[in-house]
């Protein structure tokens, strides 16, 4: 049975390959799709698993299990269909990249402030709650801010592949 330190090789010598053969885009493509992946596990993978000890009882998968598997295919779904890095500047033109270029900003905004305010002492965000209606508002979906632009890349870069087809 091979070591971990073998497996650990032979995952660092397959990315190398993976990036002599697609270039370097694909490498910066996949580092962006696992920090992002990360986030919407660290978001998401408690939701996923409650869903599917739910609907599907019978299937005996730890929380980490389905967090792990989780990670893997957003990290694939967001390589083959994630719209970053060379797609996030070619919407084209007019209300369409008005309209993407719009929610992406929103988007945004919401991740940043949300990320934010979680850095801060838990006593800083009380107050800052208690005198702010907006970010009382930003904060209750604060899940969204998280899962919401992952799905959105995902979502808008499969359109624009099938569009492009």
């Amino acid at each position: 049975m091979p070591s971990w330190d073998l497996i650990i090789l032979l995952f660092f010598a397959a990315n190398v390959v993976y990036g002599l053969i697609l270039r370097r885009d694909s490498l910066v493509i996949l580092i962006v799709s696992t920090y992002i992946s990360y986030v919407a596990t660290i978001a998401g993978g408690g939701i996923i698993f409650a869903l599917l000890s739910r609907f599907l009882p019978k299937i005996a998968a730890s929380e980490s299990f389905v967090e792990a598997v989780t990670f893997f295919v957003l990290i694939i779904l967001l390589n083959l269909w994630g719209e970053y890095v060379a797609d996030a500047f070619s919407f084209g033109r007019g209300g369409t990249a008005l309209l993407l270029t719009a929610l992406y900003g929103v988007l945004s905004a919401g991740l940043i402030i949300t990320c934010l305010v979680s850095f801060l002492p838990q006593d800083i965000q009380s107050n800052l709650i208690s005198t702010s209606d907006l970010l009382r508002l930003l904060l209750k979906f604060e899940l969204l801010w998280f899962l919401v632009p992952v799905l959105a890349m995902i979502v808008v870069g499969f359109l624009g592949e099938r569009g492009r087809k």
